[in-house]
């Protein structure tokens, strides 16, 4: 699903643990020898360094590692809602996703000192595709709307044109947008 450089390591993320490359050696269960949690979910998992911790989506669950400690779950989301992607802005972590249930969807966001999370927008649709940063947080929606965070939430900018024939997006990967220049 993902992969990252934490603390000169090589970690990936498989199906329900994460694997870590240390010295040319993988190992395939390092998550939950570390932890000695359960499995993770068969969701993917994104990854994110956020204060010198990497930081890592699990379904409903936000899990961390800073080197020493590992929080498996580091924040606990509400029921119904799925991570998909994560975002790091200015000392913020944003964390976006899914309605499992249907219902709308809300971006979240968190600093690790936190047991939960610190504010919770809602974004008008069952899903945040992505984010991105230009200046500011933006997120892309499955109907196709572009929303800027204005401090208080996210607010519409722009639009695919899946908007005004009332589809949706159906694909967009939480790392597949790239912002040049």
């Amino acid at each position: 699903y993902d992969l990252i450089d934490f603390a000169g390591n090589l970690v990936c993320a498989i199906s329900t643990d994460l694997s870590r490359l240390v010295a040319g050696v993988w190992t395939g269960a390092w998550w939950t020898s570390l932890t000695g949690a359960s499995a993770l979910q068969a969701l993917p998992h994104r990854f994110k360094i956020f204060e010198g911790a990497l930081v890592f989506t699990d379904g409903r669950f936000i899990n961390d590692y800073d080197g020493t400690i590992a929080r498996d779950p580091a924040l606990t989301l509400p029921v119904g809602f799925e991570a998909r992607w994560l975002l790091v802005w200015r000392d913020l972590l944003f964390i976006g996703g899914a309605n499992t249930s249907g219902g709308e969807a809300e971006v979240y966001t968190w600093r690790r000192s936190l047991g939960n999370y610190e504010s919770r927008f809602p974004i008008g649709d069952t899903e945040a595709l992505c984010g991105f940063v230009i200046d500011v947080p933006y997120i892309i929606t499955k109907k196709g709307e572009i929303k800027k965070y204005t401090g208080a939430g996210f607010e519409t900018v722009q639009q695919f044109p899946t908007t005004e024939l009332r589809l949706n997006i159906r694909f967009i990967h939480p790392n597949g947008v790239s912002v040049t220049g």
